[in-house]
Formats: structure tokens, C-alpha cells, sequence
């Protein structure tokens, strides 16, 4: 029985390489709702984020965080102690924010 099923960027699937077929086809198997992806996540059965380590590095070098400055005013001097960074105000933008605690 075949049912179709919308699957979008982001959702997670699971797939079946065809054997006999030269090409790489794929099969979808399965579309993971967030409550079983979320679940899987909290088995530790596949890890929290799929990106590779190239992708995350070179593609999405500095896009996943958020920096929160209190004073944007631009008239003083540029001094190094205005540039340094507090680790306590930067925010993580984690592929997986929208869901639950686990």
C-alpha cells in the first residue's frame, strides 16, 4: 500500500537504498513526526544534529549564532574591553529549539 505523505526540508525520514538498481535510489520508508524524532533523540538511536561537520563549519560558519548587545550607541571610541564578548549573552540557534525539553 502506498500512501503520500508531503515531506519537507528538515523532516526526518527513513530510507531504503534500492540493491538491484545502479543509480543511488532511495525509497522512503517512513516521515518522523517531532514526537518520535524526539523520542529517538532522548534514546540516543540518532544524534541531534544530522549536518556534517563541513556543513556546519564552512557553509553555516557564524549563521547559528545570535549576539545581544545592551548599548548600540556609536559614539564612543573603540576600545577592547567594548569588543570582548560575554559568553553569558550569546544564544545558541539550535536546529531542534522548537521542540520540548527532553
Amino acid at each position: 500500500m502506498v500512501r503520500k505523505v508531503w515531506i519537507g526540508q528538515g523532516d526526518v525520514v527513513l530510507v531504503s537504498k534500492r540493491s538491484f538498481n545502479k543509480n543511488d535510489i532511495v525509497d522512503v520508508i517512513h516521515r518522523y513526526n517531532p514526537a518520535e524524532v524526539r523520542a529517538l533523540v532522548k534514546d540516543e538511536v540518532i544524534p541531534r544534529d544530522f549536518r556534517s561537520s563541513d556543513e556546519r563549519d564552512a557553509k553555516n560558519a557564524h549563521s547559528d549564532y545570535v549576539f545581544v548587545a545592551e548599548n548600540d550607541d556609536d559614539g564612543g571610541a573603540d576600545d577592547d574591553d567594548q569588543n570582548v564578548l560575554d559568553r553569558n549573552k550569546v544564544v545558541l540557534d539550535d536546529p531542534l529549539a522548537t521542540f520540548d525539553e527532553l
